[in-house]
Formats: C-alpha cells, structure tokens, sequence
C-alpha cells in the first residue's frame, strides 16, 4: 500500500459499490449566459452549484461556505481576480 494512499479498496469492492460524494462548486463570473449554462450542465451530473456574479459577491459566498471546486473568471471587471485566490482558498477560520 502507497502511504500516500489511506483509502485503498479492497480487491472484493468493486468501484461502482462505492458511494460518490457530489462536490460543492462555485462559480464567480459577470457573464450572466455563460454562468447560467455551467451551472446547469455541472448541476446535471448531482453536484451542488452556486453562482455569483461579483467577485464581492462571490468572496462573501467563499468565505462563509465549504467549496470543493470554484470557477473564477481571470478577468472580472475590477482586475483583482488572481489578487483574491488566497482569500478564496483560505480555510474557514477556527470558531472561539
């Protein structure tokens, strides 16, 4: 076993045995079109979608929700998109 590696199945579990987990995805973009057709098409496959169309609006949403994946339009209208990935990326902070 790869130490890497905690969660290998056994050879007796077959992979389609396995629960999916659907991931949380966010979407920040201004192009309304776009966002309404990605949204739509992740939502297809179970995973839960949720759209924003600032980047303000969408670092409230970061901040306060667990994402697994987030879309970020490299070229939002203020030009602070890459500026803000630290932010989007930070983990939660520790309750008090």
């Amino acid at each position: 076993m790869h130490p890497g590696w905690p969660c290998l199945l056994p050879p007796s579990v077959a992979l389609h045995d396995v629960p999916k987990r659907m991931s949380n995805i966010l979407i920040i973009d201004t192009q309304e079109s776009f966002v309404a057709v990605l949204a739509k098409e992740i939502a297809t496959t179970g995973h839960q979608v949720v759209t924003a169309r600032t980047l303000l609006q969408g670092l409230k949403v970061a901040i306060a929700n667990p994402f697994d994946v987030i879309f970020l339009n490299a070229e939002m209208p203020n030009g602070r998109s890459i500026g803000v990935l630290p932010e989007l990326i930070a983990p939660p902070p520790c309750p008090r």
